[in-house]
C-alpha cells in the first residue's frame, strides 16, 4: 500500500520496515553484490542529504524493498531463503507476483520484498 502524501506514513510502521532492513542486512552479506535497496528507505540510506548535519529524513514506506539480480537465482535463492528464515521471516503465501518474506509480530506483519527485473522471472 502506498500513501498519497508524506504525512500519511505512520512513523511507527515505517520504523518497523527500517528495523527489518537493519536486522536482515548483516545476514545478506553473501548477496551484497546482487542486491540494491529500492523504495521508501532509499532517501534515508542512499540519497545525499541537504538538511542539517546528522538529520536524516524518516522513511516513507511500510516495507523494505530490495532489488535482486536475476543471476542470484543460480542456486543462491535457496540459501537466501534460509538466511531470512533464520531471522524469523517466512515466505508470504498472499503476495501474488512478488518475492515477499514477512515477519509476524504481535501487532503487525513486516514485509520484505525482493524485486526482479521483470516477470516471469519472479521466483
Amino acid at each position: 500500500m502506498k500513501h498519497g502524501v508524506y504525512s500519511d506514513y505512520d512513523p511507527a510502521q515505517s520504523g518497523l520496515a527500517e528495523s527489518a532492513l537493519i536486522t536482515l542486512w548483516p545476514s545478506l552479506e553473501p548477496w551484497y553484490d546482487d542486491l540494491v535497496l529500492v523504495g521508501g528507505l532509499v532517501p534515508r540510506y542512499i540519497c545525499a542529504h541537504t538538511s542539517a548535519p546528522g538529520s536524516l529524513p524518516r522513511p516513507v514506506t511500510l516495507d523494505a524493498d530490495l532489488g535482486i539480480a536475476l543471476a542470484a537465482s543460480a542456486g543462491g535463492m535457496a540459501s537466501l531463503r534460509f538466511a531470512l528464515m533464520d531471522q524469523g521471516f517466512q515466505k508470504s503465501a498472499t503476495a501474488e507476483g512478488l518475492i515477499r518474506y514477512e515477519k509476524k509480530t504481535a501487532d503487525c506483519s513486516i514485509p520484505v520484498d525482493f524485486l526482479t527485473e521483470s516477470p516471469p522471472h519472479t521466483a
